[in-house]
């Protein structure tokens, strides 16, 4: 499992890191992220992230046993 993100908002902002978009994560957690506003590294970064697509593979969630979610819960 990786952590990183890796986001692209449009032609003049990107973003690339551990760091999640939430003020529980930016104010607790030591996270750190390359804020990206030139166009030629947008770009790079977007040609990067759809480069990554034909590796990816879907995710199956399945619900915990009990055994997990009671380890989970006391931790």
């Amino acid at each position: 499992m990786s952590h990183a993100k890796a986001v692209v908002f449009d032609h003049s902002l990107a973003l690339s890191g551990s760091v999640n978009l939430d003020s529980r994560s930016l104010l607790l957690n030591y996270e750190c992220a390359v804020v990206f506003y030139g166009r030629t590294e947008i770009n790079w970064l977007a040609q990067w992230i759809d480069a990554q697509i034909p590796e990816t593979v879907p995710f199956n969630c399945s619900p915990p046993g009990l055994l997990r979610d009671l380890c989970e819960d006391c931790c």
